[in-house]
């Protein structure tokens, strides 16, 4: 190791391009000329830490990012360092890293004149420090503090335009409340690459262990990535943001589900119906009447639905469009047998908890595993098998595909929101075609 006082700056030698500095050998008291090459990254390594030590700062200074060419660092004392990271450096050539022991005024000074002289470098010098009171000098702004995750997540759920309804903020509130327990930082500067793999295997994990389908997956990385494409479009400083979604980018989908419809049923629909509750019975009967998710269900408010008229209109948000059905006679009447059955509902939503909440579409799915042993049918026969045959019935009796995608809520080519509103009189053959299916004439 040299020893040595530094007794000029780091400086460009005009001739040869290259940054240098003089120093004297502790030992002989020899002046040297010291050579860090042409290339300023690499003219120092690591501009880092603080530690304490023998009560001088020892730093890992790296000046290679920092753009002067001309650095008056004052006096350096050079510290021997025990650790297989530390090389020798000769005299003329850099070989690799470096630590080296600076006086905190010495720092300060070093950092605040390249500060000064490129203030537009200042948030990139205190990254590159890692260094937080760097922005306590005089001429540097503080470094922008991150978002907590707390507050990404706010930003989100009450954003203005395009507001959340109830059921989609509920489900993004519960999506990123469950990523940041198991990412378990603060702040979105905090999140690393490790901690994304985590989640990602956590819900793996939890998939695999409850059998849940593909969309459980995908629906969860999906949020995350809304949620932080959305906070990062409204704010200025967008790194943080960058790095993550960068990260996110990992993330392992599952395989795509087939697309193979299995359309349910007349006689194993109508089992389960003949045991559901009212609340159920109106929910089943909806859901065959107009091919509905479960998450479906859970939208439908009660200006949707036009009881004397024996209609559906409703804004489907997952494809932006307005969905259109007519009702068959048992369906309505179950529906109003449900409400006489509920006068206490005094929300929005057509069907409600208990507590008075959207009617989870994770309880409509789970009602129907329930009912589905009673009712004496295979387990393999899923709630979205209702939808499936929605959509294949009564295309097989010679309905056309845009009849059929009306009734869906699927976007029509060629046809305007304004026209598919008044276009139920359309659905109305489609949906008896439907009716006969599972009830006969």
């Amino acid at each position: 190791m040299f020893g040595g006082k530094v007794i000029e700056g780091l400086s460009l030698d005009k001739g040869n391009k290259s940054y240098y500095c003089y120093y004297t050998d502790n030992q002989t008291g020899k002046r040297h000329k010291k050579y860090f090459g042409r290339d300023i990254i690499k003219a120092v390594k690591e501009f880092g830490k603080f530690t304490n030590k023998n009560e001088s700062v020892i730093l890992e200074l790296d000046i290679s990012k920092l753009p002067s060419k001309n650095i008056q660092t004052g006096y350096i004392q050079w510290s021997e360092i025990e650790d297989d990271t530390t090389v020798v450096i000769d005299t003329y050539d850099l070989v690799g890293h470096r630590r080296v022991g600076l006086r905190e005024d010495v720092f300060w000074d070093t950092v605040g004149n390249e500060i000064r002289k490129s203030p537009a470098n200042r948030a990139k010098i205190a990254q590159l420090t890692g260094i937080e009171q760097i922005a306590y000098l005089d001429t540097l702004k503080p470094p922008v503090r991150p978002l907590t995750l707390q507050e990404i997540g706010n930003r989100y759920f009450s954003r203005e335009i395009k507001p959340l309804d109830v059921s989609e903020k509920a489900d993004s509130i519960r999506w990123w409340t469950q990523f940041s327990k198991i990412i378990g930082v603060t702040t979105i500067r905090d999140i690393t690459f490790e901690h994304l793999q985590t989640y990602q295997d956590t819900i793996w994990s939890v998939a695999n262990k409850k059998k849940y389908s593909p969309t459980y997956i995908k629906h969860r990385f999906d949020k995350v990535k809304t949620i932080l494409n959305y906070v990062k479009s409204k704010i200025e400083h967008k790194d943080d943001f960058n790095r993550v979604l960068e990260y996110c980018l990992n993330f392992v989908y599952p395989a795509k589900a087939k697309t193979e419809a299995y359309p349910i049923k007349a006689k194993d629909f109508k089992a389960v119906l003949a045991i559901a509750d009212i609340k159920h019975s109106a929910i089943f009967l909806l859901a065959a009447n107009i091919g509905a998710y479960a998450q479906d269900i859970r939208d439908i408010k009660k200006t949707d639905i036009d009881l004397k008229s024996k209609t559906l209109r409703m804004y489907r948000g997952k494809t932006s469009v307005i969905r259109v059905a007519s009702l068959w006679n048992r369906t309505v009447q179950a529906i109003q047998a449900y409400q006489n059955d509920s006068p206490d509902n005094n929300t929005d939503y057509l069907f409600i908890s208990r507590i008075g909440t959207p009617y989870r579409a994770e309880r409509v799915r789970k009602t129907w595993e329930k009912l589905r042993p009673r009712a004496k049918i295979k387990k393999s026969v899923k709630f979205e098998h209702i939808r499936d045959a929605a959509a294949t019935i009564p295309f097989d009796h010679g309905e056309s595909v845009d009849t059929i995608k009306l009734i869906l809520g699927h976007k029509v080519s060629g046809i305007t929101d304004d026209y598919i509103r008044r276009s139920v009189k359309r659905t109305i053959n489609a949906c008896q075609i439907l009716e006969q299916y599972y009830f006969g004439q």
